[in-house]
């Protein structure tokens, strides 16, 4: 898999309708709507998941192969911090395509990411984190 056929997944989605329930691994639901250029989950105030950060997640997914990528701890901790490193999903996402500086706190949006791309096929849980389906 590429990453074209990655957001051809996610784009199979939304196919019949822009806004979807997607399961969450503890079996509760949030809704997911896309827009032109990013995914809005509604139950996080302002949270825009911009289609870079689907992108930057595939990449930093292919480099960690069978490992897969740790979500991290974002809630009460600082990029950087043990636990929210830069190698996390939730660290490499806000560095990278967020811009946030080592230090400051950090929006949870990894575990969304990760359910979207579980829900597209493109990922599988596994404990504490994600990887991409062989």
């Amino acid at each position: 898999m590429n990453v074209r056929e990655m957001f051809s997944k996610i784009d199979r989605l939304f196919e019949s309708n822009n806004e979807i329930e997607i399961s969450k691994v503890q079996g509760n639901q949030f809704s997911a709507i896309l827009h032109s250029n990013y995914i809005e989950i509604p139950e996080l105030t302002d949270c825009k998941l911009l289609m870079a950060v689907f992108q930057d997640a595939y990449y930093l997914l292919q480099q960690n192969g069978s490992e897969g990528v740790r979500y991290g701890k974002a809630i009460g901790a600082r990029l950087g911090d043990e636990g929210l490193e830069v190698s996390t999903l939730d660290g490499h996402i806000s560095y990278h395509v967020y811009g946030t500086k080592i230090g400051k706190a950090v929006l949870q949006r990894s575990y969304y990411v990760g359910a979207i791309l579980v829900a597209a096929g493109v990922c599988e849980w596994i404990s504490g984190g994600i990887r991409l389906v062989e």
